[in-house]
């Protein structure tokens, strides 16, 4: 019996034995411009002149396809005809159209990735109990009241939309970011938009205002109202039984005014507006450790079950009792695992690019984390929030130097001796290019990045801190690639000459 007892001490605590107590807090941001929110029912009518984009989609995943109609009480065929001919209810053609932008590289597919990890923490039982006596007790929740108990303290999802409710940016998103808020009502889903009180539209701009003047009454009272601010909302509920989806459902959390845009200078050199928007959500981040995304990403319902334990490689449980844990030793400030690029069966292009991305997103980030030399090349890592808020940030934001912004926070965290770790245990669904001509403007990017990054500081400093056999592990894990093919090009021409 003693040695039973020991060895339950000694078990290493599973999934179903997390806790609010024990588990990590994590904030999930998804920083996006103007990418495509849910696919628009002109887009998924268009044709090539041989097949719809709904009809290339339903190839790729018939039996789902098969799946939603048997839901929604229909026939395959039936559906797919309803749809392009405009003759289906406009609930069903909204459950077309998201079921269609959850297999494409669209925003929505990645929120609704995102609360999968949402769904997990709702169904585990400590989870839960915890929740039920919060409540007993009647303590306020943290979060907004529209959330359940259940994620109230664990999770955070905040959607960073730069271009939300501006005058130029597109109407269709801004609804379609409305719908998601209000499907999703029953999670801490948040919203955070940059705002400009001469380009936001008047509906949003009547919006904060009124905000304002409820949380700032002495700024009221003295005759100022800020022109920028960086604004957090949540859904709240229509303005009338029956209505339209209005900016008026939406209620303002928090305000934090700005003295300056989002974006710093004029003309073509003003600051990465990705990085100022990254900057711009941070502001709102409650949890622990943040994952930021991509606005193609995507998560199933299994792999967000291994999330909580994930987390725990940042502060390891002590092997003495596999219970205690010391929370001044932290491990790692950046946690990276696989992707798995969903777009690899959309033609040979997608394929091509699925399998560039496994060599270096997996083979190479193994290789890197062994030899200590990884950095960070992307989302959707995992941060120590507390440390990005304090020290520079998720990214940098000069311009043309800091073209690619994610990379400098792998450079950020070398810099000041902290390591980067990476997982094989996870995997999250990513979109890549699946055509020639964006996968050659992709590569473009990334070879500016290139550019940028040998003309940084940070290189610099890095290449003095770190030895010979570092630094040539972080020259063939960065800008090498470029340098060799160019190489081979002056080669090649000197011998054919």
């Amino acid at each position: 019996r003693d040695d039973l007892v020991k060895e339950e001490k000694m078990a290493v605590p599973g999934l179903l034995d997390c806790h609010v107590g024990t588990m990590p807090s994590l904030t999930q941001i998804i920083p996006c411009y103007d990418e495509t929110v849910i696919n628009d029912e002109g887009m998924l009518r268009a044709s090539d002149g041989v097949n719809t984009n709904l009809a290339f989609i339903i190839s790729q995943y018939p039996e789902e396809w098969r799946y939603l109609a048997q839901n929604i009480g229909w026939e395959p065929d039936a559906l797919y005809q309803d749809f392009i001919g405009s003759r289906l209810p406009d609930d069903l053609t909204m459950e077309v159209r998201l079921w269609a932008a959850k297999r494409s590289q669209t925003v929505a597919r990645t929120i609704v990735g995102a609360i999968q990890y949402h769904e997990v923490l709702s169904m585990l039982p400590k989870v839960r109990e915890s929740a039920s006596r919060a409540s007993q007790l009647h303590q306020p929740p943290v979060l907004p009241s529209t959330a359940t108990p259940t994620h109230e303290h664990v999770t955070q999802l905040i959607l960073a939309h730069q271009t939300f409710g501006r005058k130029d940016s597109i109407k269709a998103n801004d609804d379609a970011v409305l719908y998601l808020l209000e499907r999703y009502k029953d999670f801490p889903v948040f919203l955070v938009f940059d705002y400009d009180s001469q380009k936001s539209r008047e509906p949003v701009t009547g919006l904060v205002k009124s905000a304002m003047d409820k949380m700032f009454p002495a700024v009221r009272l003295g005759g100022y109202t800020p022109q920028y601010a960086s604004v957090m909302a949540r859904y709240k509920c229509r303005v009338g039984a029956g209505s339209a989806l209005t900016y008026g459902a939406l209620e303002v959390v928090e305000i934090l005014p700005r003295c300056y845009s989002l974006r710093i200078g004029t003309n073509d050199f003003q600051t990465q507006g990705k990085a100022a928007n990254q900057l711009s959500a941070l502001r709102f981040a409650g949890g622990h450790y943040i994952q930021m995304m991509d606005a193609n990403m995507g998560a199933t319902f299994g792999e967000a079950c291994k999330v909580p334990l994930i987390l725990r490689q940042f502060q390891p449980f002590s092997t003495r009792d596999f219970k205690t844990t010391d929370r001044k030793r932290v491990q790692c400030r950046i946690l990276g695992f696989r992707e798995v690029i969903f777009t690899e069966r959309h033609g040979v292009v997608g394929s091509i690019m699925a399998s560039a991305e496994w060599s270096f997103g997996t083979i190479c980030q193994r290789f890197l984390a062994g030899l200590d030399i990884r950095m960070h090349y992307g989302h959707p890592d995992f941060i120590d929030a507390f440390w990005a808020s304090n020290r520079g940030s998720l990214s940098k934001a000069s311009p043309e130097i800091n073209l690619s912004e994610d990379i400098f926070a792998g450079f950020n965290a070398r810099m000041r001796g902290e390591r980067s770790s990476h997982s094989d245990a996870l995997a999250w669904e990513k979109g890549r290019e699946s055509s020639f001509n964006a996968a050659s403007q992709f590569f473009v990017k990334v070879s500016k990045g290139s550019v940028g990054v040998m003309r940084s500081r940070d290189l610099k400093i890095i290449a003095e801190l770190l030895n010979i056999v570092d630094n040539m592990s972080f020259y063939f894990a960065s800008i090498a690639f470029y340098l060799n093919n160019w190489l081979i090009d002056i080669s090649l021409q000197v011998y054919v000459l």
